[in-house]
């Protein structure tokens, strides 16, 4: 019979494994959705601008406009900050994940 302490002991390690485990999944499937800028630029055929998060070289990962436009990446203003897309500033990009679902199960307009 073992001693209710080492019971619950390895019920809580055998928890936190499980945690790990997620985590390392969780990250897994994440790094299989960046996209190398050099590889592929975000389009829809539309001139609008896609959001994405992206690994910026200075500002670590953070969300920015693409400018199918003007096909550059923009600023938190909507400037034309880095006008190479390729040029190393922004490495790596990722659609932005769909909204949660609202309280009627129904997904929130976007615009």
């Amino acid at each position: 019979m073992a001693h209710p302490h080492n019971e619950h002991g390895s019920e809580f390690r055998d928890r936190i494994d499980d945690l790990i485990d997620l985590e390392v999944h969780f990250k897994e499937q994440l790094s299989k959705q960046w996209v190398d800028v050099n590889d592929r630029l975000p389009e829809d055929g539309t001139d609008k601008s896609i959001y994405c998060l992206v690994v910026s070289k200075y500002d670590g990962i953070v969300v920015r406009p693409y400018n199918q436009y003007h096909k550059c990446w923009d600023d938190e203003d909507g400037d034309d900050h880095y006008c190479e897309p390729t040029d190393g500033k922004i490495t790596h990009w990722m659609p932005l994940p769909e909204p949660p679902e609202n309280n009627n199960n129904k997904s929130p307009k976007t615009t």
